[in-house]
């Protein structure tokens, strides 16, 4: 089980490396694009400012992590690195994130509660997550950060601390932990030998893991439970319902397809005879591809483009 460690001056390098030698990883290090195109898994550590993920377009790294992640090369970010997954962060506004996930990171509110957001904290996984699996819920992690993500289709575990946020996320091949898996103890190890354990025809098979409909997304949902899509890439699609500005993640296989929606584009789903089965944007309708199911019309109505 081969794993290459990114270094790009910003990760709790040596913790991550022994932890997953520990679960039993054959680790190899690296600050350069290259070795990323024979990767079989790759891990993106990081603590401090988000800033420093500069380094990683700089270095050429970026564009062969998007390039790896296309290849359904599991990925895994900490801390840091699943922030960068995202859009961006307002911590460093003029840096952008990988954007695999279209959200942006934002600090925690001010308030009664101290900010930085440090110390053990419980976890409240999907049951459907594949990095998480055999976790329970309330189970420890260690988290320190000011920034967090916000509860979204992609939410594989939820936190809190002055208000629920995505303490992990997971999308096909991609994952993410806000906590540090390497200071967390048997759950900590126990979700890096799940990452391990997943090889890149598992990943391919995954899509989404159900926390959807949530606060974070605002009225762009309906609030009863059984509108809301429970897993697969109709969660993915409806969160476009919003008109949330969304850039392409990937450019190969049904993802392109789907996300042929250019930026900003305004995306509602169109319902015929009862079930809701294609999409609408600027006037045209494209129809789902044979590889998607319908999912309720029970779904229509979310926010108005």
């Amino acid at each position: 089980m081969r794993v290459t460690v990114i270094d790009y001056k910003a990760g709790n390098l040596t913790s991550v490396v022994k932890a997953l030698r520990h679960v039993g990883a054959e680790v190899a290090v690296t600050d350069r694009p290259e070795p990323l195109a024979k990767a079989e898994r790759i891990v993106l550590p990081g603590v401090g400012h988000f800033a420093a993920t500069r380094r990683l377009d700089e270095t050429g790294l970026t564009p062969a992590i998007r390039a790896a992640i296309g290849r359904r090369v599991p990925f895994l970010g900490i801390c840091v690195g699943m922030q960068w997954l995202y859009a961006g962060s307002t911590e460093a506004p003029d840096q952008p994130g990988l954007g695999y996930f279209p959200e942006t990171v934002e600090r925690f509110p001010g308030g009664q509660e101290k900010v930085p957001h440090v110390g053990w904290n419980q976890l409240e996984p999907s049951p459907e997550s594949r990095l998480l699996a055999g976790i329970e819920t309330g189970a420890f992690a260690y988290f320190t950060h000011s920034w967090r993500a916000p509860v979204a289709s992609a939410t594989a575990a939820i936190a809190h601390y002055i208000q629920p946020f995505a303490s992990a996320v997971e999308w096909d091949n991609v994952f993410g932990v806000q906590f540090h898996p390497e200071k967390s103890g048997e759950t900590g190890l126990k979700i890096l030998k799940n990452f391990l354990g997943i090889t890149r025809s598992q990943a391919a098979s995954g899509r989404t893991v159900g926390y959807v409909g949530l606060s974070a997304l605002g009225n762009c949902l309906p609030p009863a439970p059984g509108a809301l899509p429970q897993a697969g890439i109709t969660a993915r699609l409806w969160r476009l319902g919003c008109c949330r500005c969304v850039r392409p993640p990937l450019q190969a296989g049904i993802t392109a397809r789907l996300w042929r929606l250019e930026c900003c584009r305004c995306v509602r789903p169109v319902r015929q005879f009862g079930i809701v089965r294609s999409f609408g944007f600027e006037g045209g309708v494209e129809p789902f591809p044979p590889e998607i199911e319908p999912f309720p019309a029970a779904m229509e109505g979310a926010g108005s483009c």
